[in-house]
């Protein structure tokens, strides 16, 4: 089973794994339990990539969940499963991500580090994040704040969000944590972001349930 990382809370709060999507796309297909609607969407898809996204994130619901388990989405496009849980996906490159919930929030980030992203950090990071990490922000730095407004973003889950000035990323004192808030309208979050690295990957989440 090509599961890279996995963990959940002692209290089951939530779980999280990660998949690196690898094998034949026959063999995936051949391990997923698909209904009628899911298989015509399959089939529908022409990107070979998407495709394999779309299998291994049910195949990862299968393992966390059961094969009785399935995604529905709102009018925005946010994602929660049939029995009124809660749930985030992330892919980047070969790795998918999954983290599923029935009591919470939840969501997750992705992303394989590069190193031009300093290049694009101004229009990501604010003064007030420059200063609280220091003027000098490193590559791994600038990468766990993107993680964490990703997944602000997608907690929000109803779009149209400016990364620099509705989001702000800081660190948590005396932890390597951060913590990340979101002012939006009247929408209002503070929450506790995990990460680690997998990798050249950036791995970020948040459950509401335990932050």
């Amino acid at each position: 089973m090509p599961i890279v990382h996995r963990n959940s809370t002692s209290d089951e709060n939530y779980s999280l794994a990660v998949w690196a999507s690898t094998e034949p796309i026959d063999e995936l297909f051949a391990a997923v339990t698909l209904d009628s609607a899911e298989a015509a969407f399959y089939h529908s898809l022409n990107n070979e990539q998407r495709k394999r996204e779309y299998l291994t994130v049910r195949r990862l619901l299968e393992v966390l969940c059961g094969k009785d388990e399935r995604i529905i989405y709102n009018e925005y496009g946010k994602p929660r499963l049939t029995s009124g849980g809660y749930i985030s996906v992330t892919h980047s490159k070969t790795l998918v991500g999954l983290i599923v919930s029935g009591v919470a929030e939840v969501g997750i980030d992705l992303e394989a580090m590069r190193s031009h992203i300093a290049t694009i950090a101004p229009k990501f990071v604010s003064e007030k994040e420059r200063e609280a990490f220091g003027n000098q922000l490193d590559n791994e730095t600038l990468h766990l704040i993107w993680g964490a407004k990703e997944v602000l973003f997608k907690l929000y889950g109803k779009g149209e969000v400016d990364f620099k000035k509705d989001l702000c990323v800081l660190p948590e004192p005396g932890t390597k944590q951060v913590v990340a808030s979101i002012q939006k309208n009247d929408y209002r979050l503070n929450i506790a972001v995990r990460h680690t690295l997998l990798g050249e990957f950036m791995l970020v989440w948040s459950c509401l349930a335990t932050d």
